[in-house]
């Protein structure tokens, strides 16, 4: 996983924040949706904070996800699971 401190890692800074998701469980935990294929780059962008976004965490990667981050949701009941939507596989779930 990779990490980064205030940034978007390896998206770019011209990259759109799709959504920013904050933990119905967790206080300080949140997750970023970022895509930036209005530029041409379809790699998945899925960032995950635990100390109020001082800290992100790529949750993704274009090994094992092929087309970029739409949304993302965490499950209401239960506290360890998410489910993340892109454009050419429909879903992936995460926990």
């Amino acid at each position: 996983m990779e990490k980064f401190n205030n940034q978007s890692g390896r998206a770019s800074k011209e990259s759109w924040i799709a959504r920013i998701h904050a933990s119905r469980f967790h206080e300080g935990t949140a997750w970023a949706v970022v895509n930036n294929y209005r530029k041409g780059d379809y790699a998945p962008y899925l960032f995950k904070t635990s100390d109020y976004g001082e800290n992100w965490t790529s949750m993704v990667s274009e090994k094992d996800v092929k087309g970029y981050s739409l949304s993302f949701i965490q499950d209401p009941k239960e506290k360890k699971t998410t489910l993340s939507w892109y454009r050419k596989r429909s879903l992936g779930k995460y926990q």
